[in-house]
């Protein structure tokens, strides 16, 4: 994932592992969080999140149901993180 600070212009890369079988759909929700974490770590006040998965983006949205018990879990992590500071815009890149 990158991090833009847009103040200074400064861009960094981090890459994480996941060290457990997964879908595709787990692996972005894992990214999610591991980048909403990480931006509050940093202390950013205000951040936009470019999402690759539009199913992602619209069950957070709450526009898709969301079937799978364990992809419930994680919106609702995601959820709690995203109501924390810093502001977040969530939106899909495509």
């Amino acid at each position: 994932m990158w991090i833009h600070n847009m103040e200074n212009n400064h861009a960094e890369g981090h890459a994480f592992r996941l060290n457990f079988k997964c879908t595709n759909n787990i692996v972005e929700y894992e990214a999610l969080i591991l980048g909403l974490q990480l931006v509050r770590k940093l202390g950013a006040k205000r951040v936009s999140i470019m999402e690759y998965s539009e199913l992602i983006i619209k069950q957070i949205n709450g526009e898709y149901f969301v079937n799978n018990p364990k992809l419930g879990q994680y919106r609702e992590i995601v959820l709690d993180l995203m109501q924390r500071p810093p502001r977040n815009k969530l939106c899909c890149r495509s």
